[in-house]
């Protein structure tokens, strides 16, 4: 995933392990054809690996699939530090 063309998006997941809040970087996830996939704080996610300074709340991310090639997708920005924990 690439956002707006500028900073590369780091995937993770995140997962329960006998209490204790785990979140391990993946290299995909996978979503099968006419499927979705929710990316959201908890679960499966993205980082952005350099600073946003995207103006509005929205920024246009770039995911890249295997099979469907790219597809670009506006997003809401959450301001640093606004995940839920």
């Amino acid at each position: 995933i690439a956002l707006d063309g500028r900073a590369p998006i780091s995937l993770h997941q995140t997962s329960n392990e006998d209490g204790v809040m785990r979140m391990r970087p993946v290299d995909g996830f996978d979503v099968p054809a006419g499927g979705t996939l929710t990316l959201e704080s908890g679960g499966a996610h993205g980082m952005a690996m350099a600073p946003v300074t995207a103006s509005g709340e929205r920024v246009v991310l770039t995911f890249r699939f295997e099979k469907a090639g790219a597809v670009r997708v506006a997003a809401e920005r959450g301001a640093p530090g606004a995940m839920e924990h």
